[in-house]
C-alpha cells in the first residue's frame, strides 16, 4: 500500500510537471544596457523674478509647465524619419516627468516594414530639477543637472539590424570616434537642457507664462458702394494674410468666424467682439499661440480705419 501510494504520488508530480511543461511560454530577452553619458555632467542654473508683468504670482507648476513645454520643442529635431532599403527607421523623442523632481526623456527608434514594427531601441535620459523660491529677493532659481546614466533597452534583434547603435566601450575607446552613434544623442539631450533654461530669461522666447483671454471690439460703417468696398477688402487681404476666407458672412480663418461684414444702402459695416488667447510673460504679454486670428484683427482695422 506504502508502494502504491509513493507510486501514485510520483505519477501526479510527473503529469504536473508535464503539464507546467507544455503551458510555459518564453519571453524573449530584451537587451538592457546601462552606461555612462558621452556629455559631461554639468548644472545648468537660472534665476528670474517670481511674478509676471501683470503682477501675477509665478507658480511652481506654471514654471513645471514652461520646463516641458521648452523641452519638447528643443528635442523635436530628434525625431525623423529615415529610409533604409527595405524598412523605415522612426526616431521619436518624448518628455515627461518621471516624478516631481525627475525629468525622463525618451529617444526611441523603430524599425518598420510595411507598417509594421519590426524592432526598436529606447534610450532613456532623466535629469534632476530643483526649484528654489527665493521670497526676499523675489525671485525664482531653476537647476537643472542632467544624470550621466543613460539606459537602453532594445529589442531582441535590433542590434542584427543597427549593429552601429550597440554601445561597445572597446570599441570607442581604440577608435576615438566622437561623437559615436548614441554619443550624439547624448549631446544633443544636454544641449536641449541647457537651452530650456535660457529660454526662461531670453525676452524674445517669453518660456515662462500663463494664458488668458483678451476681449477685442472694433465697430466701423465704412460710406460707400457695398459691392466694391467688399471686392477691394478681400484682395488686400488675401494679399496680406494667407489662409483668411472672406464671405458675405465676414472674415473667417480655420472655419471661426472673426469679423461680422454687414451691407446696408449706403455702405458697409465692419465689426466684431470677441475673445482670444493671449500669453502673459515676465516681461511682456504675446500672442504667439493665436497669431494669426490676432494678426487679421489688426490688418482689417488698419484696412478700415484707412478708409
Amino acid at each position: 500500500m506504502r508502494k502504491f501510494t509513493t507510486l501514485f504520488f510520483v505519477i501526479l508530480l510527473f503529469l504536473g510537471t508535464g503539464c507546467s511543461a507544455v503551458h510555459k511560454t518564453t519571453t524573449p530577452t530584451l537587451f538592457e544596457t546601462t552606461r555612462v553619458s558621452e556629455e559631461a555632467s554639468k548644472t545648468y542654473v537660472v534665476r528670474f523674478v517670481d511674478v509676471f508683468c501683470d503682477k501675477t504670482p509665478v507658480t511652481e507648476q506654471l514654471i513645471n509647465d514652461a520646463i516641458i513645454r521648452s523641452l519638447a520643442i528643443k528635442i523635436n529635431p530628434l525625431s525623423r524619419v529615415d529610409d533604409m532599403d527595405d524598412w523605415y527607421v522612426f526616431t521619436h523623442a518624448g518628455v515627461h516627468w518621471k516624478d516631481n523632481n525627475t525629468l525622463q526623456i525618451e529617444v526611441k527608434k523603430s524599425l518598420r516594414e510595411n507598417g509594421q514594427e519590426v524592432q526598436w531601441l529606447v534610450r532613456t535620459y532623466t535629469a534632476d530639477v530643483q526649484l528654489h523660491h527665493d521670497m526676499k529677493d523675489k525671485k525664482y532659481e531653476v537647476r537643472i543637472t542632467p544624470n550621466r546614466i543613460v539606459c537602453e533597452t532594445a529589442s531582441p534583434e535590433y542590434y542584427q539590424y543597427m549593429p552601429d547603435d550597440e554601445y561597445v566601450p572597446s570599441k570607442c575607446n581604440l577608435t576615438n570616434v566622437f561623437p559615436a552613434p548614441w554619443g550624439k544623442y547624448d549631446v544633443a539631450v544636454a544641449t536641449a537642457l541647457k537651452g530650456t533654461l535660457q529660454d526662461f530669461v531670453d525676452e524674445n522666447k517669453n518660456g515662462v507664462y500663463y494664458t488668458r483671454l483678451a476681449n477685442s471690439s472694433y465697430n466701423k460703417h465704412v460710406s460707400g458702394n457695398p459691392h466694391f468696398i467688399r471686392e477691394k477688402f478681400a484682395a488686400y487681404l488675401a494679399d496680406e494674410r494667407e489662409g483668411a476666407v472672406v464671405n458675405k458672412g465676414g472674415v473667417f480663418f480655420a472655419d471661426k468666424q472673426l469679423v461680422q461684414i454687414v451691407d446696408s444702402v449706403d455702405g458697409v459695416t465692419f465689426m466684431w467682439d470677441i475673445a482670444l488667447q493671449e500669453e502673459v510673460g515676465l516681461t511682456e504679454v504675446k500672442r504667439s499661440e493665436h497669431v494669426a486670428e490676432w494678426t487679421i484683427l489688426v490688418l482689417t482695422k488698419k484696412y478700415v480705419d484707412a478708409l
